[in-house]
C-alpha cells in the first residue's frame, strides 16, 4: 500500500515536470529572441507563445476531462489523483495565453488596450469564447484545494461541473480559429464529444441501478 502511494507521488511529480516542459520551450524561444542580434520580443515571438500556450491549455483541459471516463471504463481509480494537477496546468497555460494576448495588444495606454480588445472581439467573436472559458476556469482553480473542497461541501461538486461548459467554450474557441490546423481541431472536438458521451452513458447506468435498488427494496 505504501509502495503504491510512493509510486503515485512520483508519477504526480513527473506529470508536473512534464507539464512544465512546453513553458520551458516557450521561455527558451523568448530568450533566443532577446539575445544580442536576435529579432527581439516582436509580434511573431509573442504570437508563437500565445498560440502554443493556448494549445497546451486546451490539451491539459481535455486530459483532465478524460480522466473520469477512462477511470471508469478501465477501473483505473488511481487516475483520479491526477485530475486536479491537469486542471491546474490547463489554468496556468490559459493564463499565459491570455497574458501574451494582452501583451500583444496593450503596448500603449489603457484606452488603446480597451479599444484593441473591443475591435478584436467585434472582428473575431471566437475571442469572446476564449475569454469566457478563461474566466470560467478561475473559480475552478481557486477552489481546487482540499481546504476549499471541505469548506464548500456538496456545493464543490456542483461548482466544478462548470468544467463541461468551460471545456466546450475552449474547444469552440480553438476550432473556430484553427485555419491551418484543422486535424487538431477535429481531434480535440472528438475527444470532447467522446468524454461527454461516456459521461452520459455512466449517468444513465447509475440512474438505472439506483431505480433497480429502490424497486428491490420495496
Amino acid at each position: 500500500m505504501k509502495r503504491g502511494r510512493t509510486a503515485l507521488a512520483w508519477l504526480q511529480r513527473g506529470l508536473i515536470l512534464a507539464g512544465g516542459l512546453p513553458a520551458l520551450h516557450m521561455l527558451y524561444r523568448v530568450t533566443l529572441a532577446l539575445r544580442p542580434g536576435g529579432p527581439g520580443l516582436g509580434k511573431p515571438v509573442i504570437e508563437n507563445v500565445a498560440q502554443g500556450s493556448g494549445r497546451w491549455a486546451l490539451y491539459f483541459l481535455l486530459l483532465s476531462l478524460a480522466i473520469t471516463p477512462v477511470r471508469r471504463v478501465f477501473s483505473l481509480h488511481w487516475l483520479a489523483r491526477f485530475r486536479r494537477t491537469l486542471g491546474l496546468l490547463a489554468f496556468f497555460y490559459a493564463g499565459l495565453h491570455a497574458a501574451t494576448w494582452l501583451l500583444d495588444r496593450g503596448r500603449h495606454s489603457a484606452l488603446s488596450l480597451a479599444q484593441s480588445i473591443l475591435s478584436d472581439v467585434a472582428q473575431r467573436p471566437y475571442i469572446a469564447l476564449g475569454a469566457a472559458a478563461f474566466f470560467g476556469l478561475v473559480p475552478l482553480a481557486v477552489t481546487s484545494t482540499r481546504a476549499m473542497i471541505r469548506r464548500l461541501g456538496p456545493a464543490w461538486q456542483r461548482l466544478h461541473r462548470l468544467v463541461y461548459g468551460v471545456s466546450l467554450l475552449a474547444v469552440l474557441h480553438f476550432v473556430w480559429r484553427a485555419e491551418q490546423d484543422a486535424w487538431s481541431a477535429v481531434l480535440c472536438g472528438m475527444i470532447w464529444l467522446a468524454s461527454m458521451a461516456l459521461r452520459l452513458v455512466f449517468w444513465a447506468r447509475d440512474v438505472q441501478r439506483a431505480w433497480s435498488e429502490d424497486s428491490d427494496a420495496t
